[in-house]
């Protein structure tokens, strides 16, 4: 309906999470929050809203290809608009001050008012930890962001990890962990822990819903699996090789320093916005 109230006007429809895909991969989640006549009527209206759209534009790669394949968007019409972070000041490399990196120590950290958020925490406490557990015994798991209520706290520390909730420094919570976990198995959108754990040189696991979808490479700057076993398996792999931690650090902070910097960013939107408006 906005595009026939302003003709003439470049049309540019930006779809920061393709909620209809994450609505299909949650049927079978724990958190049952989504579903129904109401979703499945929005799912429609969002694949028509894609359909009809003179441009497109994602948050992410994974979201833009999901799009294509699923939802029929001209790949021609469809583009990822760069997320930019300032890398100076709270991400800015390790310096003197800054807390060091804990022992055998994985964190867990997002927003779990989300529901694919409080998914991946069951799977961590029910299939992902038992499975770490066997191969590394010694390992410390902490969960960490709003959200968590008591009921999941109690959940979290009856398993055996650390809840700590909110916290007073990303930059803190992020540099005491080995290894950073990103165990999600529906949902779409933006990683914003996930990129400021890469700018930070964190060594990060997660499944390619988690990682692999906003671009980075397993085994170069992520490493990834999709079943709890191989979760653990890259887990406990890292936490004996801290050689490996900071090579994949290493990269990470390379691969967000060339992709979402705030100048390559800055320079990926202008281009995309001169485009749009060059086409009526």
């Amino acid at each position: 309906p906005y595009l026939a109230e302003a003709p003439g006007v470049p049309g540019v429809l930006f779809a920061h999470d393709l909620e209809f895909r994450a609505r299909a991969a949650a049927g079978g989640a724990a958190d049952g929050s989504r579903g129904g006549f109401a979703a499945r009527h929005e799912a429609a209206a969002e694949r028509a809203a894609l359909a009809a759209a003179p441009r497109v534009w994602f948050l992410t790669e994974g979201d833009r290809a999901g799009a294509v394949a699923e939802a029929g968007v001209d790949p021609a019409r469809a583009a990822v608009l760069p997320y930019g972070l300032a890398l100076d000041g709270e991400l800015a490399p390790r310096r003197e001050g800054d807390p060091e990196e804990e022992r055998d120590s994985v964190l867990l950290f997002g927003s779990f008012a989300a529901d694919f958020n409080r998914d991946a925490l069951v799977f961590l406490l029910d299939d992902i930890l038992p499975a770490l557990r066997a191969l590394k015994p010694e390992a410390r798991v902490t969960v960490a962001g709003g959200g968590l209520d008591e009921t999941a706290r109690r959940r979290v520390e009856t398993a055996g990890a650390r809840a700590v909730g909110e916290v007073r420094s990303v930059r803190a919570a992020l540099l005491r962990a080995a290894v950073v976990l990103v165990p999600l198995r529906f949902g779409g959108g933006l990683r914003i822990r996930l990129l400021e754990a890469l700018a930070l040189e964190r060594a990060v696991v997660g499944t390619p819903v988690g990682v692999l979808g906003m671009g980075p490479r397993d085994g170069q700057e992520v490493l990834a699996g999709e079943t709890a076993a191989e979760l653990a398996g890259q887990v406990a792999r890292l936490l004996e090789d801290p050689a490996l931690r900071r090579r994949l650090g290493a990269a990470g902070r390379a691969w967000v320093e060339a992709h979402h910097g705030l100048e390559p960013a800055r320079r990926e939107q202008a281009r995309l916005v001169e485009g749009a408006r060059e086409e009526r």
